[in-house]
């Protein structure tokens, strides 16, 4: 897969990510908690650890296809855009709040597939995220401007 088409698919996965909860906000048919509720379990908890140091950062991102996850680039890419030494990915499952050294190791390793530091994207591929439902994408053609859009 060539890099413009890869760019060109991700640009739209994160443009349907917002659409997703728009339809059933304009149709007034579903609450932003149902929408939670619904989608958190595609949420990723994200910890990347630079390799010369104890430093991590965290982030969230959203599976969208079997051992796909796609999340912003700077969550995952050192200052000079180079992935960090050590990136793991946590379901809400996995119980992400607990800190300690051993819960980082059993995280579910990811490594980037594809960034592009312009867009702030990235997308992360992991062999061992078990099969969850993917965070669904929405129509594009049933949204306008000033319709409500939630983040998870």
């Amino acid at each position: 897969m060539t890099k413009m088409k890869m760019k060109q698919i991700i640009t739209w996965s994160v443009f349907g990510l917002f659409l997703v909860v728009l339809r059933p906000l304009a149709q007034a048919q579903i609450t932003p908690a149902e929408i939670y509720r619904k989608t958190s379990p595609s949420v990723v908890l994200l910890i990347s650890r630079h390799p010369q140091s104890s430093s991590r950062f965290k982030g969230t991102g959203s599976i969208i296809g079997r051992g796909l996850v796609l999340t912003n680039a700077h969550v995952v890419l050192d200052e000079q855009e180079r992935p960090y030494g050590r990136i793991s990915a946590f379901l809400p499952s996995d119980n992400p709040n607990d800190h300690n050294q051993k819960f980082h190791k059993n995280g579910h390793k990811a490594v980037v597939l594809f960034q592009d530091r312009k867009l702030d994207l990235a997308l992360l591929i992991s062999k061992t995220l078990p099969d969850v439902t993917p965070v669904p994408f929405g129509d594009s053609g049933t949204v306008s401007i000033g319709d409500s859009v939630l983040a998870i």
